[in-house]
């Protein structure tokens, strides 16, 4: 009989058509226990593939991803719980090398490194570029994304909160994991993922990024200056030196847009929570 790995992967999507087949077949190259697709309402052929491929799948509707992370996260029974996107290529070997690696540093998660599957433009390159220069280096980490892996007893019992609609949802997770004592890390093996590569798409993600950290603000409110020094130094200023200090000065355009457009983003949502009446003002207080 064929081992598999004691974890399901689970992949939240919306409207993947273009990326959920490739991404199962490097999944399943992997041997996992099962693959969970936690779909949030897509209106393409993105449920119907998943299914032909052999994933098992939840339609969650358009609740925002942590509500999906959270779906995902409460159907596991394995030991562990991995959680990728659509867009994610693991390599072979990854998932099996991320398990060891946790279980010998200890720690509670551990994210992949990231590297592009190809760069059609700019923006796919600066965003390699962006991993290779901050990222990619294997260490412990007070925050994680996906690609990952969890211990699933540690994940269930701290979980994703569903009021997090924007993609701070592992941010507000690692954020409460961390005051509770767990550790987070980077590890060795990388995943390859596929970047978007249009200015327009490029900007609206970096927006949404900004969304999120303003919920994430409104909801711990004691992190707000972290966050704001994030947005506004970390990105524009310290990830451009670093560059610099490293003989890429081509990315530097980049990480200016990256700050920029995530500040946009953050003064947007922030004003709409400031400004909205009723229930949907408190909800990211919940």
């Amino acid at each position: 009989m064929e081992r598999k790995l004691p974890l399901p992967v689970t992949i939240c999507t919306l409207n993947e058509e273009m990326n959920i087949a490739e991404c199962l077949d490097a999944i399943t190259k992997q041997k996992p226990f099962e693959v969970i697709v936690v779909d949030g309402g897509s209106d393409d052929k993105t449920r119907e593939i998943a299914q032909s491929l052999g994933a098992f799948v939840i339609n969650a509707g358009r609740k925002g991803l942590a509500h999906q992370r959270k779906v995902g996260v409460d159907k596991a029974t394995q030991r562990y719980t991995a959680l990728i996107d659509a867009d994610h290529r693991p390599e072979p070997g990854c998932f099996s090398t991320l398990i060891a690696e946790l279980q010998e540093k200890e720690y509670d998660g551990i994210e992949a490194q990231i590297l592009s599957v190809s760069n059609k433009g700019y923006w796919d390159w600066g965003m390699e570029q962006n991993f290779k220069l901050t990222h990619n280096i294997p260490g412990p980490r007070i925050m994680i994304g996906t690609p990952c892996i969890y211990s699933s007893k540690v994940l269930k019992k701290v979980n994703f909160d569903p009021f997090m609609t924007g993609p701070s949802d592992d941010t507000d997770l690692c954020y409460r994991m961390t005051k509770e004592g767990y550790k987070l890390g980077v590890g060795t093996p990388t995943v390859l993922q596929e970047h978007r590569s249009d200015f327009k798409t490029f900007r609206r993600k970096w927006m949404w990024y900004g969304k999120g950290d303003a919920q994430f603000s409104w909801k711990h409110p004691e992190r707000v200056l972290s966050i704001i020094n994030h947005v506004v130094y970390n990105y524009p200023i310290k990830k451009s030196f670093i560059a610099l200090k490293k003989g890429q000065p081509k990315v530097v355009p980049f990480f200016l847009c990256c700050g920029l457009f995530r500040f946009s983003g953050f003064v947007r949502e922030g004003l709409r929570l400031i400004l909205s009446p009723g229930p949907d003002k408190n909800i990211y207080k919940t």
